[in-house]
């Protein structure tokens, strides 16, 4: 009644073993052919019953045959569905005989002090809101207890043979170990709820690494149930995205006696891959023998995902911040190369008509110098003609001073000078055309007719100094008018070519590698551009 009080279970019985001649109580000695199992009590909560003694034979086919050579608790969570590799059967006659419904079983060894088996108690059917569950860990350790008590009972009251006198006169005692074991349990199902409602998964192995328990988070979290992974090893959860080197690793950390800490990527019963923040801590006996693994997992897949994500969001905010700082940096240099070109016109047209001056005043100078030229050529005839006069002295000194002044390197570098004048001037005349037409100074608000070319040309001279390590190849055709606003075909153009230079610096080429094709043609009565 105690065990089933523990247990919850619907009914009990209680066999012992005999001699198979004498009748009397005895002990499980690795020959079962002169020993007989008795049952001695039955009880069961569903239906009235009301059992002979009988005797059983010890077989290795029956389940506390099995209990009894093993000397080993046999749980079984379907009596009627045991696996085919157990060597064991259930015996369905009582079932049969009542109809009562065999579903979870309990079976457990009674050990004297020298670990001989002399009996067996078995517990049938757990309930829970009349609901037939199994039998647990816990179920075991506490009837593992209680047997113990049972057979030192039986063992020290073997000469009697009164059992039921035994019993009574124990009782007290056994009620208060079971009094013990009862609050003792009570405990433990706090421990075992706050370990059921925990947050994190949490997985049991033995020593050797094979799955004694999962709480129901892990069931709930990777799909399996205890049932399905109970004494399997926890490779089943491997992704194979880790090598053998960690798992290597892990298992030496533990076996050495200390915790592992880390993150395991594994993988659920429907193929979903996770990562899990994972301890795992070995647990020790009396003797400091690993005898347990507690493994305590937390789901990070979710924060591994957002990690990542925001990983990603940070490397395309540095390269938006990149892209913007160069952007920036170049605004900035158009803004700045716009305001030096407003400044260049303003310079140009300022010096348009002092300009027009000098050119004017250079050409008079010209015809002036080529006068006095023809002057000084009349002089030197008259000279030759006085050099046998009075006046030969006169004639002596304007030779000297001709001589020592090169008046005839003068005379012909005059000449000189005044083209290379006018070719300097022509040319700065040429740029302050091209500045005050990129600026559109001299041209009216809106539309005109203008060449297109003349405006590739405009900005190639507006970047001169930026295309001194770019090769420039020109294409130009021959383009007729277009009617179209001056100022901003320039920004267009500019902005093309300068996009180009930006482009080719950016590939960080060596000096004269980089290169800028410009094109204009006229096709299908439109003009087109191309850089």
């Amino acid at each position: 009644a105690y065990s089933m009080e523990l247990t919850l279970s619907d009914a009990v019985t209680l066999y012992i073993i005999v001699d198979k001649d004498s009748g009397n109580y005895s002990y499980y000695d690795k020959k079962f052919d002169n020993k007989l199992l008795k049952f001695i009590i039955a009880k069961n909560n569903s239906i009235d019953i009301k059992l002979q003694s009988a005797t059983l034979e010890i077989s290795e086919s029956s389940i506390i045959g099995a209990s009894v050579i093993d000397g080993k608790p046999v749980r079984i969570e379907d009596a009627y569905g045991i696996p085919a590799t157990e060597c064991y059967r259930f015996n369905q006659s009582f079932d049969k005989a009542t109809g009562y419904r065999t579903k979870s079983v309990l079976t457990i060894p009674m050990k004297d002090h020298e670990e001989k088996v002399i009996g067996v108690i078995q517990l049938i059917n757990k309930k829970a809101n009349d609901h037939i569950i199994s039998f647990n860990s816990l179920d075991e350790s506490l009837m593992y207890s209680l047997a113990g008590l049972a057979a030192v009972v039986l063992e020290n009251n073997l000469l009697n043979n009164n059992l039921k006198i035994l019993l009574e006169k124990e009782r007290n005692l056994v009620k208060e170990e079971i009094n013990k074991r009862t609050r003792a349990d009570e405990e433990i199902h706090k421990l075992l709820s706050a370990v059921e409602h925990s947050p994190v998964s949490l997985v049991i192995t033995d020593a050797k690494g094979r799955i004694e328990y999962v709480n129901s988070k892990f069931e709930e979290f990777t799909g399996y149930t205890y049932a399905e992974l109970a004494h399997k090893s926890p490779r089943i959860f491997q992704s194979g995205q880790q090598g053998a080197e960690f798992y290597e690793h892990l298992w030496k950390t533990i076996e050495q006696g200390n915790t592992w800490k880390g993150e395991i990527y594994n993988k659920k019963k429907n193929g979903e891959f996770y990562w899990a923040n994972s301890s795992i801590a070995p647990v020790f006996d009396s003797n400091g023998n690993i005898r347990y693994f507690i493994n305590v997992q937390e789901d990070i897949t979710e924060r591994k995902r957002l990690m990542a994500e925001l990983d990603q969001k940070n490397d395309n905010l540095e390269k938006a911040l990149r892209q913007l700082q160069l952007s920036q940096v170049q605004l900035i240099h158009n803004e700045k190369l716009a305001g030096v070109g407003q400044l260049a016109a303003g310079v140009a047209h300022e010096m348009n008509t002092p300009l027009g001056f000098v050119i004017s005043n250079l050409n008079t100078l010209d015809q002036y110098c080529g006068k006095l030229k023809d002057l000084i050529l009349q002089y030197r005839e008259l000279a030759d003609h006085l050099s046998n006069s009075d006046y030969s002295d006169y004639v002596h000194k304007l030779h000297a001073y001709e001589q020592h002044n090169q008046i005839d390197y003068i005379l012909d570098d005059i000449t000189n000078i005044v083209e290379e004048s006018n070719g300097g001037l022509s040319r700065v005349s040429e740029i302050i055309n091209v500045l005050r037409s990129f600026s559109s100074i001299d041209h009216f608000e809106g539309r005109q007719l203008f060449n297109i070319n003349t405006n590739i040309n405009s900005c190639l001279l507006m970047l001169q100094k930026e295309l001194e390590e770019i090769t420039v190849h020109k294409e130009l055709g021959d383009l007729p008018a277009i009617c179209a606003d001056g100022k901003e075909i320039n920004q267009v153009i500019l902005h093309l070519i300068k996009n180009a230079i930006y482009a080719i610096k950016c590939k960080s080429y060596d000096k004269n590698e980089g290169r800028i094709i410009i094109r204009s043609y006229f096709k299908d009565d439109h003009v087109w551009v191309e850089v």
